[in-house]
């Protein structure tokens, strides 16, 4: 709520008798002895000029503390006694931040303000007032263009001068109407800049040296011209009436400097009359815009401008001239790059490909090119110089590092043909690994992974040219690839050479580094290691001294050649991992070693389980139970130990897939036919009705033994409860089985004989099983 306090010459008042009294307030400024009350009445005074019968409206705010003054003070002709010189003050008193500078100026046309004992003779206590009541109460004209009525005023110019050159105080000789409007326009144009000054409309007398901003009837000085103020008369002309700067464009680069370090006030000055000078043709001030394109909320605004995206973009090719020369100019670029469009870095791109006129730039130059975010100035410089290299003109030995990088780096504006010269012209200069700076070698690497990719280049001798300086590298300092080991990786080739040359280096020092060993964990980050590449890392095992986070390798990659196995039906398992396993030393060694050794016992397996966590023991469970199935290392009894091993961990359903898939791949993969016969048995023994109508069937297949349809039949039959958990494999079981060469014990277990009596039988009979033992 906001207190108020009247004041005026009256009969009777809070104070005494017939005189200049508070004459009504509200109950927070009734105590006389308060401050709030006695601050709000100093401010009930009316000087009148002398020698001028005016008497303007005084109507304004001062701070104090956290509280804002606002007054209105009018001149009265006569006070109730029939004395002239009376006058009325209505004041009103609360936080500054619920009366705003916006809300103030809005309530100078307010119908709630006292106009004297004449208008409301109420003596007393009056009630408080509420903002918004105070807001609805406001019928002023409303100012839906404040700009436009602005440039008709010369008082909006002198004022925005006065505040952009930063002087003590502005007086203007204006009437309160002209005042007020120039207030509109400059709270509506550069919110909060006038959130720190005092204003009044009218000051004639000694109040006037408490207000920054006062109306007089006449000037007491006149102010002396400055560079700051010359300057800042500039950008308030450049504001208030040059077109390219409208309010968008105004609001943008005034809220970006706000809370910048030292004068915002004054930064925003420089860089709006740098700008409105080089817009009018003049040469720009760069030194004056560079704090704005190192703000992101000015950076995108101002390279709207040809004129300043320009100037740029020339002192960064000449070098000069700015204070803190090119680097300055990349810091502040690169601070705001991202907010700028990409067309405007188009533009910036062919003005300093313009100014270099076709020459080939220095190494500073190229350094700070490369730096910028989202130019592509030096690729296309050096894509227009590799057009002329074929002709000799610029030989390609005198070219910066940097601008070698940069001639592969985007190849598609490059007819075929010039990208094959390119990549023969700049390869052999790529094997200067140890003079570039780790941007530059992780360009390199980039570069090696878009020649893999692209395959614009027809002869392999280009990349090969490359990889012993990539091996070097890896060598040397293989921490400047590691953070983009993976999308190297994306290559096979790439991802070879990596690991091959990890390998080598290993075991010519005789250990594994830890920044190899990291190296080697963003190899197969996110990726499952094939059977190859296990190979490659199986050779550090032997004759190095390994780091301690090998272990946690060793167990990540064995992971993860589990999920891929149980996921691709047709993988191979690795045969010999127990030399990788055994290279990890620490606790996770025994559970490791049980899931891929098959010799253990399924009570060793569960008990070593037992130290891993559930989802890598359950992965580690399935890749124990498909290796020992599909390799063939088993007989009937252990089948059905290890099919009740994963039914009871997963499932009977899930448990049958996982030994339909083992069947398949030891069938396929390592020509295991009896591991699907003792599969088979397991499942048969689980699934009982699967085998209903076994013998009726069985005695057509003895009857018509060459019928190959009849046997399909029975199989799908007899995996009919199984199709249902995972058709796609029970389905492929039953082809295989049944169009390709069924063996005996295939045949034993359909017809549910002997395999010695089914192999007679079927020798006798010339059946459908017969083949050659073994």
């Amino acid at each position: 709520m906001i207190d108020q306090l009247r004041y005026a010459w009256a009969n009777h008042g809070l104070t005494g008798v017939g005189r200049l009294q508070p004459v009504a307030a509200s109950s927070g400024l009734l105590n006389p002895q308060a401050k709030r009350h006695i601050l709000a009445t100093r401010l009930c005074r009316y000087d009148k000029a002398p020698g001028t019968s005016t008497t303007p409206i005084s109507y304004g705010w001062l701070d104090s503390g956290e509280n804002r003054f606002l007054f209105r003070r009018e001149f009265l002709t006569d006070d109730q006694a029939g004395h002239p010189g009376n006058f009325a003050a209505h004041v009103l008193v609360a936080p500054a931040d619920e009366l705003t500078v916006s809300r103030c100026l809005a309530l100078y046309h307010g119908s709630f303000w006292w106009h004297g004992p004449r208008s409301d003779d109420t003596v007393g206590e009056v009630p408080e007032l509420d903002i918004h009541d105070l807001l609805g109460s406001t019928d002023g004209p409303r100012r839906e263009d404040l700009r436009h009525e602005a440039v008709a005023s010369p008082a909006t110019e002198d004022l925005l001068t006065a505040l952009l050159a930063e002087e003590l105080a502005a007086q203007l000789t204006v009437t309160p109407d002209e005042l007020m409007t120039a207030m509109h326009t400059v709270n509506t144009m550069l919110p909060g800049l006038l959130d720190s000054q005092s204003f009044s409309t009218y000051e004639a007398g000694r109040l006037a040296r408490f207000f920054t901003i006062h109306g007089s009837p006449s000037p007491d000085r006149v102010p002396r011209e400055s560079p700051a103020r010359t300057e800042a008369r500039t950008a308030a002309r450049a504001l208030l009436f040059n077109t390219r700067f409208p309010t968008t464009v105004t609001h943008t680069l005034w809220a970006g400097y706000q809370g910048s370090e030292g004068s915002p006030v004054k930064a925003f000055r420089r860089l709006v009359s740098a700008v409105d000078v080089s817009i009018q043709g003049s040469a720009t001030n760069v030194d004056a815009v560079l704090p704005a394109l190192g703000t992101p909320e000015c950076a995108g605004q101002l390279f709207e401008f040809t004129e300043i995206r320009d100037a740029v973009a020339r002192a960064l090719v000449r070098g000069g001239p700015v204070e803190g020369g090119r680097a300055r100019i990349v810091r502040s670029l690169c601070r705001s790059g991202t907010r700028i469009q990409a067309d405007a870095w188009d533009a910036f791109d062919q003005t300093a490909m313009g100014v270099l006129e076709g020459n080939i730039p220095d190494s500073d130059l190229c350094a700070a090119l490369d730096q910028l975010p989202s130019s592509h100035a030096l690729p296309r410089i050096a894509t227009r110089l590799l057009q002329r290299a074929e002709t000799g003109s610029f030989p390609t030995q005198r070219w910066p590092m940097l601008l070698l990088l940069a001639a592969l780096q985007d190849p598609t504006p490059l007819r075929d043909q010039n990208y094959a010269h390119a990549i023969r012209t700049v390869a052999p200069h790529l094997t200067r690994w140890a003079s570039c700076s780790e941007l530059a070698r992780q360009q390199q690497i980039d570069l090696l992974a878009e020649y893999v990719h692209t395959g614009r280049v027809p002869e392999q001798e280009a990349v090969r040219t490359l990889e012993p300086a990539f091996r070097d590298l890896i060598s040397s300092n293989p921490d400047v690839i590691t953070p983009i080991t993976a999308e190297l990786t994306s290559s096979p080739y790439i991802g070879g050479v990596i690991r091959d040359q990890v390998a080598q280096s290993a075991h010519r020092a005789g250990t594994l580094s830890a920044a190899h060993l990291d190296v080697l964990h963003s190899t197969f980050d996110g990726t499952s290691p094939s059977a190859a590449d296990l190979t490659v890392i199986m050779k550090l095992c032997t004759g190095v001294r390994l780091p301690p986070g090998w272990g946690e390798l060793v167990a990540s990659l064995l992971l993860r050649h589990a999920e891929r196995v149980l996921s691709e039906p047709y993988a191979p398992h690795v045969e010999d991992l127990r030399r990788l396993v055994e290279s990890a030393r620490g606790t996770a060694i025994r559970p490791l070693l049980s899931a891929i050794d098959t010799s253990r016992s399924v009570r060793t397996l569960e008990h070593h389980l037992q130290e891993l966590p559930l989802d890598q023991a359950g992965v580690l469970r399935r890749f124990y139970v498909d290796r020992t199935i599909s390799m063939g290392y088993l007989d009937s009894d252990h089948t059905a130990r290890l099919f009740d091993l994963l039914s009871s961990a997963d499932g009977v359903d899930s448990a049958a897939v996982c030994l339909l898939i083992a069947a398949q791949r030891g069938m396929r993969l390592y020509g295991r036919s009896l591991s699907c016969h003792h599969v088979f048995v397991a499942l048969g023994e689980s699934y009982p009705d699967a085998f209903v109508g076994t013998k009726k069937v069985s005695r057509r297949i003895r009857a018509q033994p060459r019928s190959r349809t009849r046997l399909h039949g029975l199989a799908a039959h007899t995996f009919s409860l199984l199709s249902h958990t995972d058709p796609q494999y029970a389905e492929s079981v039953v082809e295989h089985f049944t169009y390709g060469r069924p063996n005996r014990a295939w045949i034993k277990f359909l017809v549910g004989q002997s395999s010695d009596a089914a192999w007679k039988a079927e020798r006798k009979e010339g059946g459908v099983g017969r083949r050659r033992r073994g």
